[in-house]
């Protein structure tokens, strides 16, 4: 995927896309884990601490 005006730069990590979430996701996808998007498909993305159990969010 290119970068486009406005995106993340190519080498940048792209955040999860789980709105709580702090990680970065790993390179081609939107997610850091099965757990960000199982709540982000089940609408549960607005809550406001995250459970992923990688140390950007335990930190919270």
């Amino acid at each position: 995927m290119a970068a486009t005006p406005g995106s993340i730069g190519a080498g940048a990590p792209a955040k999860c896309a789980h709105s709580a979430c702090n990680c970065a996701a790993p390179k081609g996808q939107r997610f850091c884990s099965e757990y960000c998007e199982k709540l982000s498909r089940s609408g549960s993305a607005a809550h406001t601490d995250c459970d992923c159990g990688h140390p950007p969010c335990k930190k919270r």
